[in-house]
């Protein structure tokens, strides 16, 4: 009858009995979570019933929209029958990680809104303190929060006593690889295990594929699968062979190592909890002599085929020959040299041919000649060592320093993602015609200063998205995309973005390939977000050396090293001087191989000459809370002379520099500078030696 008689007041009676409902649950919930906690003081508490407690207040929180999607998806993991004390604790430690930046990020928006408030607009301030107010009473989120605390109390008990297996039968759904193009038949619950089963890459393909993004076809192989049979070889093999054909099947055109129309695939890590730099990605394979050729027939693009081709032969031979990268970093900065040009995509279509020659080569003279003859002329086998490299990375030394750091349990391993390629690299002869344009793209959906939800980040034109993240080229800031893409394109990046922001709940890191005007989504996470609030300027500083882009909230007085190997000596000496710390001077990016706990431990700062604000290195010092200046355009490294050049000044071993990092500035002074705290510490010190 109401329904007949008006809309409003049916609209009203159900907004009633929602409220009506959720009081009901609030308060049944809050009476169960006093009596799981009067259990666990009396040693009573069901494990078991607490998990499947933490996984329906993940499902409330979700539904109702107040954490993160991550924070629910973590939660999830509780119920999956295959984890571990030690997951779970580290489940925990996620949780209260999403939770406290999803505060944190509330609060920075919310101050910036009430510090432009005039008085008129006290209602919006209200607004404002009232959403704080029920972000963290007895909501949802704050029951939710209750039973993670006991979660984590009742697991680190159990895992002092010894266990770490839980006592329930392994089931046969963590064994399954999974296809992409699936993911339309999956249930709400089912969604929220992509995580926990096939890891946080391959969860975020999934998001993007079921929010009507492109994204090119993938399966995902999960690291329990990977741990049940990876060392029989044999069968791994006829596996991968199996799931490559699936894929054919639905792309429906091209075929793994075939000719006429090859199909080119990478290979990536994923493992539930991201590490920047640590993982590994091997692309191109599918690719050899004979394919490079046919594809610089087909496309009439010689100079993207041996791009591609030599791309493939520096992965393939750093991960699976365990070559150095430096090998052919040296080839590529000589020829560059030789032609007096700067950048790689200034070489000519017989100079990118000549330099995949030349890296074949290398790996050649480095003693791997029969073993490339047989990846080369079986692509099969070179998808069976990629995979092979790929889940071996879960232990490589990057990976195990990264975890000690995070306090994250082995137990998890990596799952592997197969994909097709999709070529940011495709040069375009008509730059002018901006619907062919092709570049490589990672995008952030907030300012990282402002906190403004607008998309910005790096790019870079005929490159591929590893590029970008290891910061081997010099990116370009996304507001020049405008100029390289048509007004269509830009649309739907910033929408996409907008998109994943909005799905995920969180400010998020997207990395997208545009071939020739095509947009694809390759990845997304949430945001590392730099701390702004404890920034300490400089009172003297006037002439800087150097600029580049700033990765940190605050500023940083270091001895400079330009070897790790020098680390923890240089730390002794920066503690005994009463500096900040070291700061590794470097051309790179990235971390080095080598790296050891130790001596990451003890480098406080970086600064290289390459990279922006979204390389791996820039993410590993916003998690390690260190400072870093990136992609410093007039600093020349000479890491084995243990000196560099910035512009006029030659830095050595052991000076000391000064770094603004705030995103805003990005300057680096000679000698040590001033801060008021400084002062402050000076004039304390003298009080007190004179009243001793």
């Amino acid at each position: 009858e109401r329904i007949v008689t008006s809309k409003g007041v049916l609209k009203f009676e159900l907004m009633n009995l929602d409220k009506a409902l959720q009081g009901l649950f609030l308060y049944d919930a809050g009476d169960l979570i006093d009596g799981l906690i009067t259990q666990h003081a009396k040693g009573e508490l069901n494990l078991e019933s607490l998990l499947n407690m933490v996984y329906l207040f993940g499902i409330a929180v979700d539904l109702n929209g107040v954490g993160s999607r991550t924070m629910t998806e973590f939660s999830a993991i509780a119920i999956n029958p295959n984890i571990t004390l030690l997951q779970l604790k580290d489940v925990c430690t996620v949780v209260h990680d999403e939770y406290r930046l999803t505060l944190k990020e509330f609060d920075t928006r919310y101050d910036r809104i009430i510090f432009k408030l005039e008085k008129k607009n006290k209602l919006r301030e209200l607004h404002s303190r009232l959403f704080r107010y029920i972000l963290r009473s007895e909501t949802e989120l704050r029951l939710f929060m209750d039973a993670i605390d006991l979660l984590e109390q009742k697991v680190s008990g159990m895992i002092k006593d010894g266990d770490n297996l839980l006592p329930r039968e392994v089931s046969d759904e963590n064994l399954q690889i999974f296809h992409l193009h699936n993911a339309y038949g999956l249930t709400y619950e089912m969604l929220l295990q992509i995580t926990g089963i096939y890891g946080g890459k391959a969860n975020s393909l999934v998001c993007a594929f079921l929010s009507g993004l492109s994204v090119p076809e993938a399966f995902f192989i999960p690291p329990l699968w990977i741990k049940e049979h990876a060392s029989e070889i044999e069968f791994f093999y006829e596996a991968l062979s199996h799931n490559v054909t699936i894929l054919e099947e639905h792309i429906g055109e091209s075929k793994f190592g075939n000719k006429e129309n090859p199909l080119l695939i990478s290979v990536r890590s994923g493992a539930a909890v991201s590490f920047p730099v640590a993982m590994i990605t091997i692309p191109f394979l599918g690719i050899n002599d004979d394919i490079a050729k046919a594809i610089a027939r087909s496309t009439g693009n010689e100079w993207f085929a041996y791009d591609a081709y030599r791309r493939f032969l520096e992965a393939y031979a750093m991960h699976v020959f365990n070559m150095d990268f430096e090998v052919f970093d040296t080839i590529i900065d000589t020829r560059k040299e030789k032609l007096g040009i700067q950048y790689k995509d200034q070489l000519s279509d017989k100079e990118m041919w000549k330099l995949a020659m030349s890296y074949k080569r290398a790996i050649i003279e480095a003693g791997y000649r029969d073993e490339l003859k047989k990846a080369l002329n079986d692509p099969h086998y070179a998808f069976l060592q990629a995979a092979l490299s790929v889940i071996d990375s879960w232990f490589s030394s990057e990976a195990i320093i990264q975890r000690k750091m995070k306090g994250i349990t082995d137990d998890w391993g990596t799952g592997v993602i197969v994909q097709r390629m999709v070529f940011g690299n495709f040069r375009n002869y008509e730059p002018k015609n901006k619907e062919k344009n092709s570049a490589t793209a990672v995008l952030f959906s907030i300012d990282q200063v402002t906190r403004d939800k607008m998309v910005s980040g790096e790019y870079y034109p005929n490159a591929y998205g590893d590029d970008v993240v290891a910061g081997r080229v010099g990116v370009k800031s996304s507001s020049g995309l405008k100029n390289y893409f048509s007004l269509d394109v830009c649309d739907k990046i910033t929408r996409g973005v907008e998109r994943l922001h909005n799905t995920r709940r969180f400010p998020q890191e997207v990395e997208v390939t545009v071939e020739k005007g095509k947009v694809w989504w390759l990845q997304s996470r949430n945001m590392h977000l730099i701390g702004l609030d404890k920034y300490r300027p400089f009172l003297d500083a006037k002439e800087p050396i150097a600029r580049g882009h700033g990765m940190s909230g605050d500023t940083f007085i270091g001895k400079v090293i330009f070897n790790i190997e020098d680390a923890i000596d240089a730390k002794k000496e920066a503690d005994l001087q009463g500096l900040d710390g070291v700061i590794l001077v470097t051309r790179e990016g990235d971390l080095p191989k080598d790296v050891t706990v130790e001596q990451i431990d003890n480098i406080n700062a970086f600064i290289s000459t390459h990279g922006g604000i979204t390389t791996h290195l820039a993410q590993v010092a916003i998690l390690n809370n260190s400072s870093a200046i990136l992609g410093v355009n007039n600093l020349e490294v000479l890491a084995k002379k243990n000196y560099a050049v910035i512009g006029r000044h030659t830095i050595r071993k052991g000076d000391i520099l000064s770094m603004d990092a705030h995103p805003l500035r990005g300057l680096i002074y000679l000698g040590i500078k001033t801060r008021a705290e400084d002062i402050i510490q000076k004039l304390s010190s003298k009080v007190i030696r004179s009243g001793a």
